[in-house]
């Protein structure tokens, strides 16, 4: 091994591997996304194409609003008894009518009004049948009359069913309504058994258990507007089901905050249905409201009807013990002072009387702890007091004057409550009888004149988004993924050898060669000839430069080309880089060493003819030459494909041959197989004047960059310089993968023999 080649090896095992990357900044991702704009659009694109979908797809949502202003006002019980305390409002008696709108009492109504549990159905086309049917679209006309396909309904129907009704064990199962001919249909129960006949307009009833009395079925299906065949799926849901399904429909909020103003919300996939629904929930809510308040009344009445009788006995009982008394007593008529006394109980106990009759009334609601109830209990403590007072007062009194005093105002007191108690029960019975509630609907609902769902700017400008942000994530990702090497500056780094070129990637030049391979043109596929100012083009004149100032000083006139993997460039390089140099001008051969798959004769329209391989076996150099069509060029093919190219490298002649190609031409050129692929580079390599190794921009990791020129420094073959070719190809990216130092291409013997 030579000096150079060890000096290499030791610098590549010094070197420090960990070299990363050009730091993914906001100047390379411009670049990235510039440079896939094309993966970028294709991923917006699906984007819309996905919300177009969507949008077509699923079906429109209906919404319709109704309003109801919540009144807290003092309620006719509240004025019955003179109390004007409920009158002041809170927001938490709003958030409480909410609740109630939204409660069993109030959607169970709904259900009954609406018979919401009653789910029909049309059966449609899994995913899209549903939107064919609606639109009525000629796709749906088209595939209705295919068998197997004509149980689904593929145009607008329709379906009335006034009566359903099922054993409870049935309740939540799916039966099937098929429509026959006449205005006839079947009822199944799955997909083939068949429960019974019946026709639109009259009653159907069976038995889904013979042997269970209470297993009769009942429906009744009032208008049927559907193509013969077409099937409908028809549920009678739990009581349960249905108030949720209504639940999952409706929205009820406050309008504004503090304003007692309910907005009740209801969507539906019919307009009619939407605005159905709101006001049959605005209705059973203002029906439960008056029904509520009306029960407070009633309650209240029944409580004073069951006292009143006992009341009147105490009158009619105190009065005749006063009469009696007075009788006995010769009419003992009772004092100034004692008067007074007997005014002041009286309307003590009176007041008490009063006091307990009210807290009774509110016990039937409340418990003894409420406020309200401890209230009382505080005024009948004081009241208590006073009593025991007035008492004393009494007992001073003589013996007859307390007696009498103690009967007259038993009197008294038993006759005001009864007196009082007959207004109250006048009030109340009307208060029930008038009873308006604190709700009124200020708006009912009416069909919205649009779908409430879905939005098509909202979803078309979701889809925009979604389909930048996933190319811009692909993009990322596929960027933090990659291991190649996209910045010459650090491959010249990793691997110690300048960089003479980087030629960027050349649209013409490819649909040139893939055109000379198909036979389509006469002539060279050059893009230094066909298109000289291409910048491909305007690359490769300048390595031709930098070679005269490096390369050409050697002895040797010939430069080995070669690189990693297949499928870099080397040939499109060193065809068009001889082109370049016969245009300076000069004398050049061009040798394809590349035994394999070599394609140097392609890029001239040339056949394969003669060439290395014959060279090897006998033949001579002017044999072999071929003509390039370029003044001062000439082309060295490989020839016949050998099964052993390696020996063939291997022996002197090839030796000889690039020897007298040196005697002959200014500068040869030498495209050879890839060198980590095959042995082929390591053998010209010892031969050429020097080597250039072809990269491919961004197609190489850095392991597989210090690979290659390893294993050339292994067989003392010294790299001078390096190009860096389809700089700009796909944004920079490459292929991806090199995880590891096993190598495994597919490199085999080309079919092409010309």
């Amino acid at each position: 091994m030579s000096n150079s080649s060890e000096k290499f090896l030791q610098d590549e095992a010094a070197q420090n591997i960990n070299i990363s990357n050009q730091a993914f900044g906001p100047k390379e991702f411009i670049s990235v996304v510039i440079g896939n704009w094309i993966m970028l659009v294709i991923f917006i694109v699906a984007g819309l194409l996905l919300a177009n979908a969507y949008l077509y797809i699923t079906r429109p949502q209906f919404k319709a609003d109704s309003t109801a202003l919540f009144e807290s006002k003092s309620n006719e019980l509240a004025l019955a008894y003179g109390d004007a305390s409920g009158g002041s409002f809170n927001s938490g008696q709003t958030l409480a009518e909410i609740e109630i709108i939204r409660s069993q009492v109030v959607l169970s109504r709904v259900v009954q009004d609406q018979k919401s549990f009653i789910v029909v159905q049309p059966r449609h086309f899994p995913v899209i049948g549903e939107a064919l049917a609606r639109r009525n679209s000629w796709l749906g006309k088209l595939v209705s009359g295919i068998p197997g396909l004509r149980r689904y309904v593929w145009s607008p129907a329709d379906i009335a069913i006034s009566t359903f009704d099922v054993p409870a064990r049935y309740e939540g199962s799916n039966l099937i309504i098929r429509v026959m001919s006449d205005r006839q249909f079947d009822l199944l129960q799955g997909e083939k058994t068949l429960l019974t006949s019946g026709r639109i307009g009259e009653l159907v009833s069976v038995k889904l258990d013979p042997q269970d009395p209470d297993s009769e079925l009942k429906l009744f299906i009032s208008d049927l507007q559907a193509p013969e065949g077409a099937q409908f799926s028809a549920t009678r849901l739990k009581a349960s089901s249905a108030i949720n399904r209504i639940k999952g429909a409706i929205d009820v909020s406050e309008a504004v905050r503090g304003s007692g103003v309910i907005r009740i919300s209801a969507t539906a996939y019919n307009p009619m249905a939407a605005s159905d629904l709101a006001n049959a929930v605005s209705n059973a809510y203002l029906r439960q409201n008056v029904e509520r308040r009306s029960a407070e009344a009633a309650q209240t009445l029944a409580f004073l009807k069951t006292q009143l009788p006992i009341v009147r006995n105490k009158v009619e009982s105190a009065e005749g013990e006063l009469n009696a008394y007075r009788l006995k007593n010769s009419s003992v008529d009772l004092e100034k002072e004692a008067g007074l006394v007997l005014d002041d109980s009286s309307n003590l106990e009176r007041t008490r009387n009063e006091l307990s009759q009210k807290r009774a009334e509110l016990l039937l609601t409340l418990t003894s702890e409420h406020p309200s109830v401890r209230a009382l209990d505080l005024q009948q403590n004081r009241l208590a007091a006073q009593s025991a007072k007035i008492q004393k007062s009494i007992e001073k009194l003589p013996t007859t004057q307390q007696e009498l005093l103690r009967l007259r105002r038993d009197v008294e007191v038993n006759t005001t409550l009864y007196t009082t108690m007959l207004n109250n029960m006048q009030q109340l019975e009307v208060a029930e009888a008038g009873t308006l509630g604190n709700v009124r609907i200020i708006d009912p609902a009416s069909p919205p004149g649009g779908p409430f769902n879905p939005k098509p700017l909202v979803v078309l400008l979701a889809g925009l988004v979604a389909g930048l942000a996933a190319g811009l994530f692909t993009l990322i990702v596929r960027r933090l993924l990659d291991h190649a090497e996209h910045d010459p500056a650090v491959i010249e780094q990793i691997t110690g050898v300048p960089v003479y070129a980087t030629i960027p990637y050349s649209r013409v030049q490819s649909r040139m060669f893939q055109s000379g391979k198909k036979n389509e043109t006469e002539g060279n596929h050059l893009i230094v000839v066909a298109d000289p100012h291409d910048a491909a083009a305007e690359a490769i004149s300048s390595l031709r430069t930098t070679l005269h100032f490096s390369v050409f000083e050697n002895k040797h006139k010939s430069i080995m080309f070669s690189g990693p993997t297949p499928g870099v460039g080397k040939s499109f390089v060193t065809s068009n880089l001889s082109a370049v140099l016969a245009q300076a001008p000069m004398n050049v051969i061009l040798i394809d060493a590349d035994m394999r798959r070599g394609t140097v004769h392609e890029y001239y329209g040339l056949k394969r003819g003669k060439g290395l391989s014959n060279y090897v076996l006998g033949s001579s150099l002017d044999e072999v030459l071929q003509p390039s069509g370029i003044a001062g060029l000439n082309i060295i093919s490989t020839g016949d494909v050998p099964p052993n190219p390696a020996e063939l490298l291997l022996s002197p002649r090839f030796a000889q041959l690039v020897a007298e190609a040196e005697a002959k031409a200014d500068m040869v050129l030498i495209d050879t197989g890839p060198v980590l692929a095959v042995t082929d580079a390591g053998i010209v390599g010892q031969v050429a004047g020097g080597s250039l190794l072809v990269f491919k921009a961004g197609q190489h990791s850095r392991r597989e960059i210090q690979d290659t020129v390893k294993r050339l420094a292994q067989v003392g073959v010294r790299v001078r310089g390096l190009v860096i070719n389809q700089v700009g190809r796909g944004g920079g990216y490459g292929s991806y993968g090199y995880g590891t130092y096993g190598y495994y291409y597919s490199y085999g013997y080309s079919k092409k023999s010309k």
